[in-house]
């Protein structure tokens, strides 16, 4: 069972330049995650209508919030990792991608955004 969470919307300090450090920016979080938990399930699970039974999808997102707010990074690339790590460690899940989006500052008005997929 394969879940996407799309555009997360998170506001952050993160950025290699004094400009991104002090005023911050939008960050744009997508993941997808194959949810081990399901694999030795018959197809009731689906007929319980109950979470128990899965990964609760609130759960990962209120850790990329965590991961997100915890610490300054420098790069999405650092960012991105240490969200595949933590979604890796915490729950039972396999193929987990990463992509972190970076709305950029006035200083690139030619340049909207930059993104940066991990998968492991």
């Amino acid at each position: 069972m394969k879940y996407f969470l799309k555009d997360i919307t998170l506001y952050g300090y993160h950025g290699l330049y004094d400009d991104e450090k002090e005023n911050g920016q939008y960050y744009t979080i997508s993941i997808s995650y194959h949810d081990l938990s399901l694999n030795n399930l018959n197809g009731d699970v689906f007929k319980k209508d109950s979470i128990e039974n899965y990964v609760n999808y609130i759960d990962v997102f209120l850790l990329v919030k965590k991961v997100f707010h915890n610490k300054r990074y420098n790069l999405i690339e650092t960012l991105a990792s240490n969200i595949h790590k933590a979604i890796i460690d915490t729950f039972d899940v396999t193929e987990v991608e990463i992509k972190v989006t970076k709305k950029l500052y006035s200083k690139y008005s030619s340049l909207n955004e930059v993104s940066f997929t991990y998968k492991k």
